[in-house]
């Protein structure tokens, strides 16, 4: 190999490293591109789970509020439940009052009815004697 083979040949070499360096660069570029890219949506993805730790923040907040809500609506239905069964006892102890009244009532009535009817009885008997007295009388003013 002469002077001139070994040029020509460091020529071709410089000029496939010129050509490979141009392809690495190219390459280069467009990692750089999807780098780029790739931050863009990591910028993204980054303020999407900014507003995501916002919104479980409020669903947090929003989740104490009802906790707390519901203690207040437990304790006003236990209050309320409370309050009815009282009432409700009261209710029965009335209403077994009045059922006992009623009875007292019915024996009352039906007592006052044999009374009645004992006093009609003799009131039909006392008619009786009186018409026969008052015929008895008469007879005897006529006698006379």
């Amino acid at each position: 190999m002469n002077d001139r083979d070994l040029l020509e040949n460091v020529a071709t070499q410089v000029t496939k490293l010129a050509n490979n360096v141009e392809v690495v660069t190219a390459q280069v570029a467009k990692l750089t591109n999807n780098m780029e890219i790739v931050a863009a949506q990591v910028a993204k993805l980054t303020n999407n789970m900014d507003k995501l730790a916002n919104e479980v923040s409020d669903i947090k907040t929003d989740l104490g509020s009802v906790k707390t809500d519901l203690g207040s609506v437990k304790a006003t239905v236990i209050r309320i439940e409370h309050d009815h069964g009282e009432k409700l006892g009261a209710l029965f102890d009335g209403y077994a009052q009045v059922l006992e009244q009623q009875t007292k009532m019915s024996e009352t009535l039906a007592d006052h009815t044999i009374r009645l009817e004992r006093i009609e009885e003799k009131l039909a008997a006392h008619d009786i004697r009186i018409t026969v007295l008052d015929k008895t009388k008469a007879e005897k003013r006529k006698v006379r």
